[in-house]
């Protein structure tokens, strides 16, 4: 089977099945299904899922080196941040979709 794409973007199954979600929502509801609407939607929803990644990634990290050593002077405190910043930015990165959609989260 051929790998699913759009805009050159490789759909995972989730993704498809989503796509789908709202071709069928559009068509119960009596419209024509848009592919740049679908397309949006479907950037949206994968940008929000990377989101919530990116913060249960900070959260995990600022856990993980921070716990029992506070207190601690700021400048250290800064230099665990970034870390963990960077971390979840990188995630981020990673899962989000839609070049000009992923710029808006």
């Amino acid at each position: 089977m051929k790998e699913k794409t759009i805009k050159g973007k490789s759909l995972s199954g989730e993704m498809f099945a989503d796509l789908i979600k709202s071709y069928a929502t559009a068509i119960n509801n009596g419209a024509i299904p848009n592919i740049e609407s679908a397309w949006h939607y479907l950037c949206q929803n994968e940008c929000n899922k990377a989101i919530g990644l990116a913060v249960e990634t900070y959260d995990q990290v600022v856990k993980d080196v921070l716990h029992n050593k506070l207190p601690m002077p700021l400048e250290e405190l800064k230099v665990y941040h970034r870390m963990a910043k960077d971390s979840a930015i990188e995630i981020f990165r990673k899962k989000a979709v839609g070049d000009g959609v992923a710029e808006e989260f």
